[in-house]
């Protein structure tokens, strides 16, 4: 893997040169040095959220809570809800997470 500091220089060096052909005054160094650190900050604060992300555990039982809730704020009938949670145990056995993803993006809703 290629050192993320070294490559961040190069392009750098790249993007000077493109943007300021005639070479760089101590205002222009300035605001390369603010818009790497902003970029840096953006970049950081990213990997953290992907990373709080990735530590919530996918459940079956997360999944139902969320159609139960939902479905009890639209009004639905307890004898539907319990309809709805059955259906969705058979599709729990027979999709992937993948597969009802493509679904959920591929429907009306």
């Amino acid at each position: 893997m290629k050192d993320p500091s070294y490559t961040c220089k190069i392009r750098r060096i790249k993007l000077e040169h493109t943007y300021f052909p005639e070479g760089l005054n101590s205002n222009m160094i300035s605001l390369m040095d603010e818009v790497e650190e902003l970029l840096s900050k953006a970049y950081y604060a990213g990997y953290e959220q992907a990373k709080d992300e990735q530590s919530q555990v996918w459940s079956n039982q997360a999944a139902l809570g969320y159609v139960i809730s939902a479905a009890e704020q639209v009004g639905m009938e307890s004898d539907a809800i319990t309809q709805l949670i059955r259906s969705i145990h058979r599709v729990f056995d027979t999709l992937t997470l993948s597969e009802a993803a493509v679904c959920y993006r591929q429907s009306q809703y």
